[in-house]
């Protein structure tokens, strides 16, 4: 039985922020779970930060709302937000993953978060010639 697991997905506009999100909670449905996807944007414009939540449970979710801090924080564009945000949005103990290799602005929170990396803007290129890492990240 699955307790409700909360992901949030940070980027820029345009990058598949919002598609990873729904493609996420789609995959999880499928499997039998509910989910539910609440993206948060401003001005809907490419580049700009981007917010999109994930909610996962093996029971009916009734929560809409956005998700304060995730059980995991996946970080598609490391310059869309700062290291501090980032372990604002992340609970204690909690998983951030991110897109690319680990900056030394993201050492000190080692200690605090486990951090995973992947070089999924990297490995888009190679294998699909293109800079979506969100492909990427979600198979992994």
């Amino acid at each position: 039985m699955l307790k409700m697991f909360e992901v949030k997905f940070l980027g820029r506009g345009g990058y598949g922020c919002v598609s990873s999100a729904q493609i996420l909670g789609t995959v999880a449905v499928e499997h039998g779970l509910w989910a539910t996807s609440v993206p948060r944007f401003g001005a809907e414009r490419r580049g700009s930060p981007v917010h999109a939540d994930v909610r996962l449970s093996s029971k009916k979710i009734r929560l809409k709302s956005a998700i304060q801090k995730g059980d995991m924080t996946v970080v598609l564009n490391q310059g869309a937000f700062s290291p501090e945000e980032v372990i604002l949005y992340t609970k204690s103990q909690g998983f951030i993953l991110l897109n690319g290799p680990t900056s030394e602005k993201y050492d000190s929170l080692k200690e605090q978060r486990i951090i995973i990396s992947i070089e999924g803007t990297k490995q888009a290129q190679k294998l699909f010639n293109t800079s979506f890492a969100n492909i990427i990240i979600l198979q992994n």
